[in-house]
């Protein structure tokens, strides 16, 4: 499955490579120019949306996995 299939954001998907290189929330909210508290409402979503995962650990590693 591609990682289009997900009907993300736009903002979600300008996190999602940050995300699946597992870098620190703080490192991606500066390098999108968001706040740490708005990156985690977006990580709320991602995992939700990609399958329910429990921790930003878990949809890092199936993003890394699925990006296309």
């Amino acid at each position: 499955m591609n990682i289009a299939d997900y009907s993300l954001t736009l903002q979600e998907n300008r996190i999602v490579p940050e995300v699946a290189k597992g870098l620190p929330r703080k490192v991606i909210a500066d390098k999108i120019g968001i706040s740490v508290r708005t990156l985690d409402f977006h990580l709320v979503n991602l995992r939700r949306k990609c399958g329910n995962f429990k921790s930003t650990p878990e949809l890092s590693v199936f993003l890394a996995r699925h990006i296309t």
